[in-house]
């Protein structure tokens, strides 16, 4: 039997386990070096989105506190305007003086309110000879021009049939009020009575006599403090059926008080 004998290179071969070993630890090396940045941008990236995530919240959560600050200080701005302006246009809260001329409408209101309306009589002589009350004229009365408080006045120039027949006087009208006084008088006989007080429309004097057949005169004053506008007229009739009072002139004024 032959025999063959192999020559073996130890340094060869040493040298080439050295040489695969370093190839596979480099090759480690750089899987693990790639492992190692993926690891690194993956936590980078986490970190930015956390970051931005947080960043994001917090300008939320800060937007709506302001948000929440401004309104409050508005609601509270509001709140505190209305209160000052309730404040102020209360007349008892009203201090100091002011001169009149600082005022534009004063003299104009002055002058409405103390300014007197008179009538113009244009009726001539009106007749009643029943019991039952009726205006004298048109011209004889007036129109309340606004609800408020009115002093008025009728001065009656009347005639009589008889001196036994005496004159009812009363006023009437479309002004509703709040409160109506009046006092009437009239020229009777001696012994009979001469005044009567109202307070109704269609309510007043029923005089029993006449001073004398001509040139009496009966009056009509008082207050009246309207609800709204309307006519106010003064009427008249005869105490007797059949025995004339004949009106023969009217002298009225209005003047407003407040």
């Amino acid at each position: 039997m032959a025999t063959e004998t192999v020559n073996v290179n130890a340094t060869a071969i040493n040298a080439a386990i050295t040489a695969e070993a370093a190839a596979r630890v480099a090759g480690d090396a750089a899987s693990v070096a790639t492992a190692a940045s993926d690891a690194t941008t993956k936590a980078n990236a986490a970190q930015a989105a956390a970051i931005s995530a947080a960043a994001t919240d917090a300008t939320t959560k800060a937007n709506a506190a302001q948000a929440a600050a401004i309104a409050a200080a508005a609601t509270d701005a509001t709140t505190k305007a209305n209160a000052a302006q309730a404040f102020a246009i209360q007349r008892a809260n009203h201090t100091g003086t002011q001169l009149a001329a600082t005022i534009s409408d004063l003299a104009a209101t002055v002058r409405a309110l103390s300014a007197s309306t008179v009538l113009t009589y244009t009726g001539g002589s009106v007749v009643n000879s029943t019991t039952t009350l009726s205006d004298i004229h048109s011209s004889a009365g007036f129109t309340i021009p606004a609800a408020g408080e009115y002093d008025y006045e009728f001065m009656i120039t009347y005639a009589a049939a008889a001196t036994t027949t005496g004159i009812r006087l009363a006023v009437n009208g479309t002004a509703t009020f709040s409160y109506l006084s009046g006092l009437i008088a009239a020229g009777v006989q001696q012994t009979d009575r001469s005044t009567f007080n109202f307070v109704a429309y269609e309510t007043g004097g029923l005089f029993p006599s006449s001073g004398s057949l001509s040139g009496n005169l009966g009056l009509i004053r008082g207050t009246i403090i309207a609800t709204a506008a309307g006519s106010f007229v003064p009427r008249f009739c005869s105490e007797v059926g059949a025995s004339a009072i004949t009106v023969t002139n009217v002298i009225g004024r209005l003047k407003r008080t407040a």
